[in-house]
């Protein structure tokens, strides 16, 4: 299936609902702003992985992809975050 580049919000929305709905996603998707606000942001072309800590902070970042991913560096990251995630709570 091709994918024309969207020219509107609207367009990218919707390409980017279809791409969800297609991988059967059960995880939230947010979507950039036509000018790519966040991707320049985060210095996040052609792709990047983050993690977002409970804290609302970043909590790994990957290199530029696709070379630059590290799964095990990123599985780590996960690990520990479930880990303390999952720890009972100190008195």
């Amino acid at each position: 299936m091709k994918i024309e580049q969207p020219k509107t919000f609207l367009a990218r929305k919707e390409v980017a609902a279809a791409c969800s709905a297609g991988l059967k996603l059960s995880i939230p998707m947010l979507v950039d702003d036509i000018d790519n606000t966040i991707m320049n942001a985060f210095s996040a072309f052609p792709d990047r992985l983050y993690i977002i800590g409970p804290d609302g902070r970043i909590a790994f970042q990957g290199g530029r992809g696709p070379r630059g991913f590290s799964v095990d560096e990123m599985e780590t990251t996960l690990k520990k975050l479930l880990a303390v995630k999952s720890a009972p709570a100190k008195d």
